[in-house]
Protein backbone atom coordinates (compact mmCIF):
# COMPACT_ATOMS: atom_id res chain seq x y z
CA UNK A 1 0.00 0.00 0.00
CA UNK A 2 1.40 3.51 -1.11
CA UNK A 3 -0.49 6.20 0.42
CA UNK A 4 -0.13 9.55 -0.92
CA UNK A 5 1.48 10.95 2.36
CA UNK A 6 5.05 10.95 4.24
CA UNK A 7 4.81 8.94 6.87
CA UNK A 8 6.93 6.70 8.79
CA UNK A 9 4.55 3.37 8.54
CA UNK A 10 4.89 -0.21 8.12
CA UNK A 11 2.08 -2.62 6.73
CA UNK A 12 1.75 -5.50 9.19
CA UNK A 13 -0.52 -8.34 9.98
CA UNK A 14 -0.66 -8.83 13.43
CA UNK A 15 -2.11 -11.85 14.77
CA UNK A 16 -1.96 -11.02 17.77
CA UNK A 17 -1.49 -7.21 19.19
CA UNK A 18 2.30 -5.89 19.36
CA UNK A 19 4.66 -4.89 21.65
CA UNK A 20 4.02 -1.23 22.74
CA UNK A 21 7.32 0.59 24.86
CA UNK A 22 6.33 0.72 28.62
CA UNK A 23 7.32 4.13 29.02
CA UNK A 24 4.14 5.45 26.28
CA UNK A 25 0.77 5.31 27.63
CA UNK A 26 -1.21 3.68 24.40
CA UNK A 27 -4.05 1.13 24.33
CA UNK A 28 -3.96 -1.05 21.65
CA UNK A 29 -6.32 -0.76 19.27
CA UNK A 30 -8.83 -3.23 18.89
CA UNK A 31 -8.27 -4.30 15.32
CA UNK A 32 -4.98 -4.98 16.25
CA UNK A 33 -5.96 -7.48 19.02
CA UNK A 34 -8.34 -9.07 16.61
CA UNK A 35 -5.62 -9.15 14.00
CA UNK A 36 -6.32 -7.02 11.32
CA UNK A 37 -4.67 -5.18 9.02
CA UNK A 38 -2.78 -2.26 10.61
CA UNK A 39 -0.80 0.68 10.72
CA UNK A 40 2.49 0.55 13.34
CA UNK A 41 4.97 3.64 14.28
CA UNK A 42 7.96 2.30 13.97
CA UNK A 43 10.38 2.47 17.37
CA UNK A 44 11.76 5.66 16.53
CA UNK A 45 7.68 6.81 15.56
CA UNK A 46 7.14 6.14 19.30
CA UNK A 47 9.86 7.69 20.89
CA UNK A 48 9.21 10.92 18.85
CA UNK A 49 5.91 10.69 19.92
CA UNK A 50 6.67 10.30 23.30
CA UNK A 51 9.75 13.22 23.41
CA UNK A 52 6.31 15.27 21.96
CA UNK A 53 3.95 14.68 24.29
CA UNK A 54 6.75 15.39 27.44
CA UNK A 55 7.67 18.62 26.21
CA UNK A 56 4.47 19.75 24.76
CA UNK A 57 3.86 23.43 25.74
CA UNK A 58 0.64 25.55 25.23
CA UNK A 59 2.33 28.11 23.08
CA UNK A 60 0.43 28.49 19.88
CA UNK A 61 2.11 28.12 16.23
CA UNK A 62 -0.03 29.22 13.03
CA UNK A 63 -0.32 26.35 10.65
CA UNK A 64 -0.40 26.07 6.92
CA UNK A 65 -2.19 22.79 5.34
CA UNK A 66 -2.50 22.11 1.73
CA UNK A 67 -4.71 19.54 1.32
CA UNK A 68 -4.74 18.01 -2.27
CA UNK A 69 -7.85 16.32 -2.98
CA UNK A 70 -6.57 13.81 -5.28
CA UNK A 71 -4.36 12.54 -2.24
CA UNK A 72 -7.54 11.67 -0.34
CA UNK A 73 -8.86 9.67 -3.75
CA UNK A 74 -5.36 7.93 -3.97
CA UNK A 75 -5.63 7.06 -0.46
CA UNK A 76 -9.13 6.30 -0.85
CA UNK A 77 -8.26 3.78 -3.80
CA UNK A 78 -5.29 2.49 -1.62
CA UNK A 79 -7.41 1.66 1.42
CA UNK A 80 -10.02 0.05 -0.50
CA UNK A 81 -7.89 -2.58 -2.38
CA UNK A 82 -6.96 -3.38 1.28
CA UNK A 83 -9.81 -4.68 2.40
CA UNK A 84 -12.59 -7.23 1.42
CA UNK A 85 -15.10 -6.73 -1.30
CA UNK A 86 -17.95 -5.52 -0.16
CA UNK A 87 -16.38 -3.95 2.87
CA UNK A 88 -18.02 -0.38 3.98
CA UNK A 89 -15.65 2.44 4.76
CA UNK A 90 -16.32 5.56 7.42
CA UNK A 91 -14.33 8.49 6.61
CA UNK A 92 -14.18 10.37 9.78
CA UNK A 93 -14.95 14.43 8.76
CA UNK A 94 -15.60 15.91 12.48
CA UNK A 95 -14.34 19.19 13.40
CA UNK A 96 -14.76 20.10 10.08
CA UNK A 97 -12.32 17.66 8.33
CA UNK A 98 -9.71 18.05 11.15
CA UNK A 99 -9.78 21.87 9.76
CA UNK A 100 -9.48 20.55 6.27
CA UNK A 101 -12.61 21.56 4.56
CA UNK A 102 -15.49 19.13 6.10
CA UNK A 103 -17.91 20.21 2.91
CA UNK A 104 -14.71 19.85 0.31
CA UNK A 105 -13.76 16.86 1.38
CA UNK A 106 -16.96 15.39 2.45
CA UNK A 107 -18.25 15.99 -1.10
CA UNK A 108 -15.08 14.16 -3.25
CA UNK A 109 -15.58 11.05 -0.58
CA UNK A 110 -18.78 11.16 -1.21
CA UNK A 111 -17.83 10.52 -5.10
CA UNK A 112 -15.43 7.61 -4.46
CA UNK A 113 -18.51 6.18 -3.20
CA UNK A 114 -17.11 6.20 0.92
CA UNK A 115 -20.00 4.20 2.61
CA UNK A 116 -20.55 6.47 5.43
CA UNK A 117 -18.65 10.21 6.95
CA UNK A 118 -18.18 10.38 10.74
CA UNK A 119 -19.16 13.39 12.17
CA UNK A 120 -18.82 14.64 16.31
CA UNK A 121 -22.26 16.72 16.57
CA UNK A 122 -25.71 17.24 14.87
CA UNK A 123 -24.32 20.36 13.63
CA UNK A 124 -22.09 18.91 11.49
CA UNK A 125 -24.40 16.67 9.87
CA UNK A 126 -27.41 19.16 9.56
CA UNK A 127 -24.83 21.41 7.65
CA UNK A 128 -23.67 18.63 5.08
CA UNK A 129 -27.65 17.93 4.47
CA UNK A 130 -28.22 21.46 3.76
CA UNK A 131 -25.12 21.51 1.21
CA UNK A 132 -26.47 17.95 -0.25
CA UNK A 133 -23.97 16.09 0.64
CA UNK A 134 -26.42 12.22 0.60
CA UNK A 135 -23.80 9.95 2.06
CA UNK A 136 -24.98 8.54 5.63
Amino acid sequence: MRLSRSVNYRREFYPEAPPVPKDLNVKIPACRQAGFAALRMTDAGFAMTKEYMTNMNTTHRPTWAEIKLDAIKHNCKEIRACLSKGAAIMAVVKANAYGHGILEVSRVLEKMKIAYLGVATLDEAVALRARRVKTP
